[in-house]
């Protein structure tokens, strides 16, 4: 959830949305679950994890950018596609992964679990690339008022491409951790994801329309979402 909700902000305060989160963890654990079954190297599937889900993004930043498509019906839709994979390559079954990646989940650094360090990190680059970056000066931009961002000489659509291919991304790095975690890759596991993970940022600050957001803000949501669910 902090992983996906990282993402996640990028985008909102872009303006910009990304509903298919939850379905591309899913899908993407079921394609590393795949590669670990076939005796694949933990370094490969780490790469072709990150990859899918770095093209994933791509491909969704496009289509908005050159389209000008509303993210919500695309990612919608693109939700739909990928849980369906997801369901159709595994048979609908988990697929059983073992101990790879086991030290995501289990090892600690010092008195620190190792992904509340992953989550900590990412929130710290998410907050330097907003604050201290072009890209994050940018995404606020269009967030308060894209037309005008335009005028001004922002890069729109290519703004829209990064964002979107930094989130698909993480959601690779998420889908890996929730192997770490599951020891299987699980077509279900992502159910409803999508909608906490908004819910987290938008508690944290950020807005729908965009214009708005802190990785600090999304931090404290993902906290709250979890001292509640605990």
């Amino acid at each position: 959830l902090g992983v996906l909700a990282v993402g996640q902000t990028l985008l909102l305060v872009a303006g910009q949305l990304d509903l298919s989160v939850g379905a591309g963890v899913s899908f993407i654990s079921i394609v590393g679950a795949k590669m670990i079954e076939g005796g694949s190297s933990t370094g490969a599937v780490t790469l072709v994890m990150l990859v899918v889900g770095a093209a994933i993004g791509l491909l969704v930043g496009l289509v908005v950018a050159i389209t000008r498509v509303q993210p919500f019906i695309l990612t919608l839709g693109l939700l739909g596609v990928l849980a369906g994979l997801a369901l159709i390559i595994s048979s609908n079954e988990p697929i059983v992964t073992g101990l790879t990646f086991s030290t995501l989940s289990l090892e600690e650094l010092g008195p620190i679990p190792v992904p509340a360090v992953i989550f900590g990190g990412l929130c710290v680059l998410g907050a330097v690339v907003l604050r201290l970056t072009r890209l994050g000066r940018n995404a606020y931009a269009i967030g308060s008022n894209e037309e005008a961002a335009y005028i001004s000489g922002v890069p729109t659509g290519l703004t829209k491409v990064w964002l979107y291919t930094l989130n698909g991304l993480l959601v690779g790095l998420a889908a890996i951790m929730l192997i770490a975690r599951l020891g299987a890759g699980d077509p279900r596991a992502g159910l409803g994801l999508e909608l906490e993970v908004v819910t987290a940022v938008v508690l944290g600050g950020a807005t729908l329309s965009g214009g708005r957001g802190t990785m600090l803000g999304s931090f404290l949501g993902v906290f709250v979402l979890g001292l509640i669910s605990n």
